[in-house]
């Protein structure tokens, strides 16, 4: 059976190479996609799997900075991906990305950024992982799926009660839901995985309409002559905002009917 540090270093090693090699292709959607998916993995390991893992408290903050920096990028895709068929919607995003693109590529020129590259090569040194457990990842795994899941269906019961927050509170839900799906791939659980994805892309779906309303009504505000149009589209999105609660219950319910 597979040791936990050798499988949780290999996962670790891959997503790395990914996010190494996606960060320089910033003009390439699915490249900015990979970056701040890879740089979530890397994160949601580490902390998930704290115990079995080398301390990387910096590189974990070094990490969410890297996904916040890249995520305004991949907002704007998102964004118009839902406004391809808007007339003007599109071509307005596109030149915002290219700015955007921009300021993300001063960043990650400097040093801040170079010490994350450090930091990420440094984690992977096998003396790094030297008196970790060697436990099979089999015998270590439940346990920290059962905590990442008890700790999506906490907020899922504090979303539940919440009333003017609760897209917030689902929010939460959301991001700990991504966490419980990639530390159950990196167990080798696509089960498990499976079920919380379908968590997260419920609950994202409406977390991407809220922002894409957020981005109309601001573009209204700035192009008066489309105004009509782009406010007639944010009503729309703000319309698809809110999530298919019978879906979302069933997602929940599944999730908690795996066997860990």
């Amino acid at each position: 059976m597979v040791g936990t540090s050798e499988a949780l270093r290999e996962y670790l090693a891959v997503q790395r190479t990914d996010l190494e090699a996606s960060l320089p292709r910033l003009d390439d959607v699915e490249s900015v996609h990979r970056v701040r998916t890879r740089a979530r993995r890397i994160r949601s390991v580490l902390v998930a799997y704290s115990a079995e893992t080398p301390r990387a408290r910096r590189l974990c903050r070094e990490l969410r900075w890297l996904g916040v920096t890249v995520g305004r990028v991949r907002d704007l895709d998102v964004i118009r991906e839902r406004l391809v068929d808007v007339d003007g919607a599109p071509e307005l995003l596109d030149r915002e990305r290219v700015a955007a693109v921009d300021e993300v590529r001063t960043a990650l020129d400097r040093k801040r950024a170079r010490h994350l590259h450090r930091d990420l090569a440094a984690l992977l040194e096998p003396a790094r992982w030297s008196g970790l457990t060697q436990a099979p990842l089999v015998e270590v795994a439940p346990g920290v799926l059962e905590v990442e899941r008890r700790r999506v269906l906490h907020r899922d019961g504090v979303a539940e009660h919440a009333e003017a927050d609760r897209a917030a509170r689902l929010h939460d839900v959301r991001k700990a839901a991504k966490r419980l799906r990639y530390a159950a791939e990196a167990a080798g659980r696509p089960d498990l995985a499976a079920r919380a994805e379908a968590v997260q892309e419920l609950l994202g779906a409406g977390n991407d309409a809220l922002m894409t309303a957020a981005w109309l009504d601001r573009a209204a505000r700035e192009v008066p002559g489309a105004a009509d149009r782009l406010r007639s589209e944010s009503a729309r999105q703000w319309a698809d905002a809110r999530p298919d609660d019978a879906a979302y219950t069933r997602a929940i319910e599944a999730l908690r009917d795996t066997r860990i």
